[in-house]
């Protein structure tokens, strides 16, 4: 019986880029090579060299194998190789020494990441992609240690399949950002008395790496790539206002013989639900014969509503507690508090803070001019609004009391205040008459 040692190398190499992910295309090579792949404990000699292994999956060869590379026995087992080491006996070289996890399913994978969803601007959903899209179309060059030759930078998903020495090395990429740890929280507004998801306040981390090469300094090009990305979103905090909090890492890591330093930024920021079109409550505002138009308020946080009575309390001598004279009741009041810091895109169609609503161009000039025109006007030829809250009301006319944008830890609130406004006595009506309530 004849015994084999060859096993298939698949050596890996990069294509070209994806333009979603940032991740390179893996091109493999087939060659034949001879290897003995070792479980933990077994061991071979030959002459003078011994060699025992310590791990399950050791893989001795005289033809070089590097870390990303794949190889596949006899038997069709597929192995990813994670560490290569050289084995020398003083000056003479014994081969490689490399570890490997078995891929128990194997797939290669495809050559990019094909068709994503989109949203109604035909804008990929996926936070990573969005974050990676909004750095690459505000971003600056930066430059090696002599200040005007530009460094090679790359942004991309966390982490791609295949080493960081691929894209250094291989790519002669100067800087790295792998954009990962991204946390969602909904937001909710009321509308029709349910709440609705009206957005999300979501986290990105981006992480920063490079190393020391030749003309780099990497803690250099790390801060000029920090402080590239603070520049952007200081200047294009699209959606809503963006916040940053940057670790530094004071000792770098060792990846085989590479110094790798790091800084991670975490960027925080809300973004529209896309998928929600709001629709109440409105106020038709405008000369009360020829209305201007009808306002949808995105965004209602809360809606307080205090109606009282006039209800005269009687103090009489001899008289326990006091003597009540009802006086009818006083008009109502109603509150919306609203977050004005985002809303849906200029271009989706649904409705926006700014005026026209749904179609472009704006406009109005602040995400509350709305209110300044309603406060405004009331005083020349609009004696009252028209306020609804839904299809099935509440609907009565309205004055504007006051307005208030109130800056808070995370951003802006807007405060609206309207009173019910009455020519008549509602004396004769229902509840629900008098509120438009079908």
């Amino acid at each position: 019986m004849v015994l084999s040692a060859a096993v298939t190398r698949r050596a890996l190499s990069l294509g070209d880029r994806d333009d979603k992910t940032g991740w390179c295309a893996k091109e493999w090579t087939e060659t034949t090579i001879d290897a003995i792949i070792l479980q933990a404990g077994e061991s071979i000699h030959r002459g003078d060299f011994n060699f025992v292994a310590r791990y399950n999956n050791s893989m001795l060869t005289p033809s070089e194998v590097r870390e990303g590379y794949e190889i596949k026995d006899a038997d069709n087992k597929y192995y990813a190789v994670e560490t290569v080491k050289q084995l020398w006996t003083f000056d003479r070289f014994d081969g490689y020494v490399a570890t490997m996890t078995w891929q128990k399913h194997h797939a290669d994978r495809a050559a990019t990441s094909g068709t994503w969803h989109l949203d109604s601007d035909s804008t990929v959903t996926d936070v990573r992609y969005r974050t990676k899209a909004w750095y690459e179309g505000y971003d600056a060059a930066i430059y090696k240690d002599n200040g005007s030759t530009p460094a090679t930078k790359v942004l991309m998903f966390a982490k791609p399949d295949y080493p960081l020495w691929n894209e250094i090395v291989d790519n002669d990429v100067d800087a790295i950002g792998y954009i990962s740890a991204v946390e969602s929280q909904p937001l909710y507004a009321i509308e029709n008395h349910i709440q609705k998801l009206y957005g999300f306040e979501e986290s990105v981390t981006i992480a920063l790496r490079a190393v020391n090469k030749t003309g780099i300094t990497a803690t250099n090009l790390l801060e000029q790539f920090e402080q590239d990305i603070s520049h952007v979103a200081t200047d294009h905090s699209t959606g809503s206002r963006r916040r940053i909090e940057v670790k530094r890492y004071p000792e770098p890591e060792d990846i085989g013989g590479l110094l790798l330093f790091k800084i991670d930024i975490t960027i925080k920021y809300k973004r529209w639900n896309d998928d929600y079109t709001p629709a109440y409550p409105t106020i038709t505002w405008g000369p009360s014969a020829n209305p201007t138009g009808t306002y949808i308020i995105p965004n209602v946080l809360n809606t307080p509503e205090e109606g009282t009575n006039k209800d005269l309390w009687t103090d009489i001598l001899s008289y326990s507690g006091t003597d009540p004279q009802g006086g009818g009741s006083k008009s109502l009041d109603i509150e919306f508090i609203c977050d004005v810091d985002i809303d849906a895109s200029a271009t989706s169609g649904k409705p926006t803070w700014k005026r026209p609503q749904t179609t472009q161009p704006k406009t109005d000039n602040s995400n509350w001019d709305i209110f300044r025109d309603l406060l405004h006007n009331e005083g020349i030829d609009q004696p009252y609004h028209t306020l609804t809250f839904s299809a099935t009301g509440p609907t009565f006319y309205v004055r504007l009391l006051d307005y208030r944008v109130e800056p808070t830890g995370e951003g802006n609130q807007l405060r609206v205040r309207f009173r019910e406004d009455r020519e008549t006595t509602a004396a004769a009506l229902t509840y629900k008459q008098r509120l438009g309530i079908t």
